[in-house]
């Protein structure tokens, strides 16, 4: 009876030792798995596979920041760049009826010029 109890205990402590292990294998693996998943998130390089051409986007910063950050960032920048070529266009727009404006005075000068030229040849 008491081997029998012994070798009982023994397969328990055995068992233990192996969970144990076992234990401290899955918290490792769970720890690696979420490293893993930490830097897949706080990744934006798709997102940046796509921007990659262009100059005038500041990459660097891009780099550090997490996928939707990045993509919230760059509809940022996306808006500043159209609120800056409607400013643009209302500016040559407003530019270019002056210049208008300008040429129109400018015939109606050179009219003016002329007659009295014609005035003074025909005086």
């Amino acid at each position: 009876m008491e081997g029998e109890r012994k070798a009982v205990f023994e397969d328990c402590e055995n068992e233990k030792s192996d969970n144990r292990e076992k234990v401290k294998k899955l918290k490792e693996s769970i720890k690696e798995l979420q490293n893993a998943l930490r830097e897949s998130s706080t990744s934006s390089e798709p997102v940046l596979r796509h921007v990659q051409d262009k100059k005038f986007l500041q990459l660097n910063v891009l780099r550090r920041k997490s996928g939707d950050d990045a993509v919230e960032t760059l509809d940022y920048q996306v808006s500043d760049l159209r609120k800056k070529l409607n400013r643009m266009r209302f500016e040559t727009q407003g530019k270019a009826g002056r210049v208008d404006q300008l040429v129109r005075e400018y015939g109606k000068i050179c009219e003016i010029n002329a007659e009295r030229v014609r005035r003074t040849d025909l005086n």
